[in-house]
């Protein structure tokens, strides 16, 4: 007989031994099941399993998924669960950024070159499906050379560096591409060779600006190319400049930027070091990171705690570490890393 679903406050099918051999598969929907009773007499077993799995997928998604860390290593893209268990193996590339939804990560993939290992080879952005592993390639932009991938807060858009000309005239300009490929757009072009002018995009938590250095300057540029802040780094922190590989990552809320200041090699330059500076009242703070470690990078893990990858002069690859800001609650995490993001709280 047909099956009809009745929503009650009674105890669920599943706890009814007497209904169990009598209800027509195509009358249920999973969504149906729990806290229901079934007015007929037989149920697929196998059927109604799925349906719970169905059932606790769903509620999985609406929880919202874990959160976790991506993180370089020796070429290859990894991530691992927030407290750093679970590390492995995702794809080979380098600088992973997690998609705001934490599904997905940009990446810089380099494709097999017949120059072997030349850092100056061809370099594209490519994004990874977290689960399946699927790779997508953005092909379509019209650039030998693209690095630093960053998603826009909606999740639409990856801005980047994207250089034009050979090794010897490169110029780098700031861009952004849909994440399928699409919708290529220079935001602002460099104007002088060999010059890194667009260092660390990050975007601002409304999406409408993104944020960059060229080492002597941090800048807040609208997505129409009309610039809207400027900050010299020697007045926010006691160095005449960032190198190329320092980097910027905003807060959650907005209100801050962690910045890395990098030692710069045969320099008067003090070691690296871990700045928050505010963004309404222009002030500095250097945060109270171990002495005995050596930083490469920090990125924020939310308002009030970040991540921190180590290192050494000689480039060598040391120990993640989580840390309030206020240098409190140091925790090792990953060993060998570099590269760091963190999927979204929300």
């Amino acid at each position: 007989m047909p099956c009809s679903i009745e929503h009650v406050t009674s105890p669920p099918i599943f706890n009814r031994p007497d209904l169990t051999n009598h209800c027509s598969r195509s009358a249920f929907s999973p969504f149906f099941i729990v806290g229901a009773r079934v007015s007929c007499y037989k149920i697929d077993m196998k059927f109604a399993t799925a349906c719970i799995l169905s059932c606790v997928a769903f509620a999985t998604i609406a929880a919202g998924a874990p959160r976790k860390i991506a993180f370089g290593r020796e070429g290859q893209i990894w991530v691992a669960s927030i407290d750093g268990t679970a590390a492995k193996k995702l794809v080979s590339g380098d600088s992973p950024v997690f998609s705001p939804d934490g599904t997905r990560i940009a990446f810089v993939f380099y494709p097999p070159s017949a120059d072997g290992d030349d850092p100056d080879s061809k370099t594209q952005i490519a994004v990874v499906d977290v689960v399946s592993g699927e790779v997508t390639i953005l092909k379509d932009i019209p650039s030998e050379k693209c690095l630093n991938p960053a998603w826009s807060p909606d999740g639409k858009w990856i801005a980047f560096q994207s250089f034009r000309g050979d090794r010897f005239t490169r110029i780098s300009d700031l861009a952004v591409v849909k994440e399928d490929g699409t919708g290529f757009n220079v935001i602002k072009k460099g104007e002088e060779a060999l010059k890194s002018e667009f260092n660390s995009p990050c975007w601002a938590r409304d999406g409408r600006s993104i944020f960059y250095h060229d080492m002597s300057n941090i800048y807040r540029l609208g997505l129409d190319g009309a610039m809207l802040r400027q900050w010299k780094v020697s007045k926010i922190v006691p160095v005449d400049s960032m190198t190329g590989g320092g980097r910027i990552d905003v807060s959650p809320d907005g209100t801050r930027l962690l910045l890395t200041i990098d030692y710069i090699r045969d320099s008067d330059a003090p070691p690296p070091s871990l700045w928050s500076f505010e963004l309404s009242t222009q002030k500095a703070a250097r945060l109270s990171t171990p002495k005995k470690v050596w930083i490469e990078e920090g990125c924020w893990l939310d308002n009030n705690n970040i991540l921190f990858a180590t290192g050494s002069p000689d480039d060598s690859r040391g120990p993640v570490y989580r840390m309030s800001t206020d240098g409190t609650n140091l925790k090792r995490l990953i060993k060998n890393a570099h590269g760091l993001s963190v999927s979204n709280s929300d």
